[in-house]
């Protein structure tokens, strides 16, 4: 890992909001050049503590088999850190604390070969028949609706580039020319530090880079008002039925800029 990526400065962000208060952390967001072992295995520990993983959504994704939720966010952040882009926040002693796996312009999740092989390929192998049909027949179309470039609001510049290989991938991202969030979260343990608005100013400075914007989807409303909060404007909305219960699912964009005030940091 390298402490910062010298094409984009910016990224490597000291945190300290409140520096006089012991229970507030100090936080480095870092580019990550690649991952170890361990770190992945703690990345996933994140997931699994940090998300609500018996909620119907989860059954929804899952075909209500939990052990399928560690190859999930295992595949995610391993086909992030092969292909896309992976920003860190960690404290002092390289504890990761939150972080966030993209995918900039041209680039889509599990579009090669060599993405699937990271995880993904396996992890739909164990599904149940049902649980791929449902999202190859169901979630994907559906979801596809509100990410296209009608819906969004974003011109490609790139159609066609990187379509991705696997039937049960949702991607229509890498059709548009945006920096798309897959996976973000901070860790539980650390509520109300300004994590996720760290992380997330990092990417800012990509996408401002690249002059575009910031994309990506929330499962439920109370997610979906967190990012309204951090200024996403919600573009599109649908909901999923499924056999565990629906599974609402909205499109959010931001507009790089300054982050969120310090006040309202989650």
């Amino acid at each position: 890992m390298r402490l910062e990526s010298p094409s984009h400065r910016p990224t490597n962000l000291l945190r300290s909001l409140h520096p006089h208060d012991p229970s507030m952390l100090d936080y480095n967001v870092r580019l990550a050049e690649d991952l170890t072992p361990d770190q992945i295995d703690e990345m996933v520990a994140i997931c699994l503590r940090s998300f609500d993983t018996t909620d119907v959504v989860s059954d929804a994704f899952t075909g209500s088999n939990p052990a399928l939720l560690d190859p999930s966010f295992r595949c995610t952040i391993r086909a992030g850190i092969h292909r896309g882009t992976v920003y860190l926040a960690q404290d002092k002693s390289d504890r990761i604390l939150a972080f966030a796996v993209c995918f900039g312009p041209g680039k889509s999740m599990y579009s090669t070969q060599e993405q699937g092989e990271l995880g993904f390929d396996q992890m739909v192998s164990d599904m149940s028949p049902e649980t791929r049909d449902w999202w190859k027949n169901t979630y994907a179309p559906k979801v596809n609706e509100i990410l296209s470039e009608e819906v969004l609001g974003v011109v490609s510049k790139l159609p066609g580039v990187g379509v991705p290989r696997h039937l049960l991938s949702l991607h229509t991202q890498n059709r548009v020319d945006a920096w798309y969030v897959n996976l973000l979260v901070a860790d539980s343990a650390f509520k109300r530090q300004g994590l996720a608005r760290a992380v997330l100013d990092a990417v800012d400075q990509r996408a401002i880079a690249d002059k575009t914007v910031l994309v990506l989807c929330a499962n439920k409303e109370i997610n979906r008002d967190v990012y309204l909060r951090l200024r996403f404007q919600v573009k599109g909305q649908v909901d999923v039925p499924s056999p565990a219960g629906t599974v609402p699912v909205f499109a959010l964009t931001r507009t790089p800029a300054s982050g969120l005030d310090p006040a309202k940091a989650i």
